[in-house]
């Protein structure tokens, strides 16, 4: 079973707008990624530079397939991934709001058919940096 994420709360080691029990595969690769550009863009806004906010990229991509013929019976919402077709999702977020507040958009690439989906979604962490 993949891991989805079914809060408002952001988790880098799960995908964001994916349901619980949505997909499962039997072998699979993932991805997950999180750059920090430390407001080098937010700089040449002259009144949003003096928020001192960070802006961050992130997003993930899953690539499995289900080798596993034996397992015929999948629940209901629940399918195999596919080579052909891998789970993505990108976003932007700004961290650093009120110095311990992040705020994430994600939006969902692929699998956009599937019934009961998001393919937008906003996020949200605390972060306490020493």
């Amino acid at each position: 079973m993949h891991r989805g994420n079914d809060s408002f709360i952001f988790d880098i080691s799960k995908s964001t707008l994916m349901n619980s029990y949505e997909f499962v595969s039997d072998r699979y690769a993932a991805i997950y990624f999180d750059q920090h550009l430390n407001g080098r863009l937010l700089k040449y806004l002259p009144l949003i530079n003096k928020l001192d906010l960070n802006e961050i990229i992130t997003g993930n991509i899953i690539i499995g397939n289900m080798h596993n013929t034996a397992i015929n019976n999948l629940p209901q919402g629940t399918t195999a991934l596919s080579y052909k077709e891998p789970y993505a999702e990108v976003g932007v977020g700004l961290e650093n709001i009120f110095k311990v507040i992040r705020v994430n958009a994600i939006w969902r690439l692929s699998h956009l058919k599937n019934k009961d989906i998001s393919r937008f979604g906003l996020v949200f962490g605390v972060y306490i940096s020493l």
